[in-house]
């Protein structure tokens, strides 16, 4: 696996994910390391079977030592809520890649965001 192969494995696969690598989900504490990464992901749904997307890598640079790089591009699919409605996502995100002494490729660091509205504060009653 190279940098932004990523559109080839759902997102609930965390085998590309480094032991120590780091999270950053939208509107959530950031997650470091591996299990983590696994518990963020479930907590938001993105590691059941009700969650389905397509990555698609817009831009995919490796730095001239050929050790890291990054990929950057969007994302869109569904997910199953709780009611069983299927709710679109689509967004964006930015992965940065660390090659490993064996050659293969692995997730350092990944971040993503939703381009679909944000939910409308609850209003507080009096």
């Amino acid at each position: 696996m190279v940098p932004g192969e990523r559109s080839r494995r759902p997102r609930g696969s965390h085998a590309i994910h480094l032991d120590d690598a780091i999270f950053l989900p939208p509107n959530r504490p950031m997650a470091i390391g591996k299990n983590a990464i696994r518990e963020a992901s479930e907590a938001m749904g993105l590691g059941s079977p009700s969650f389905s997307a397509k990555w698609q890598p817009m831009k995919i640079e490796v730095a001239r030592s050929g050790d890291i790089g990054y990929a950057i591009g969007t994302f869109e699919g569904t997910i199953i809520d709780s009611a069983g409605n299927h709710v679109p996502v689509k967004g964006k995100y930015v992965e940065i890649w660390k090659k490993q002494a064996d050659g293969s490729w692995m997730v350092a660091s990944d971040m993503f965001s939703s381009d679909m509205p944000a939910e409308p504060a609850p209003v507080a009653e009096n």
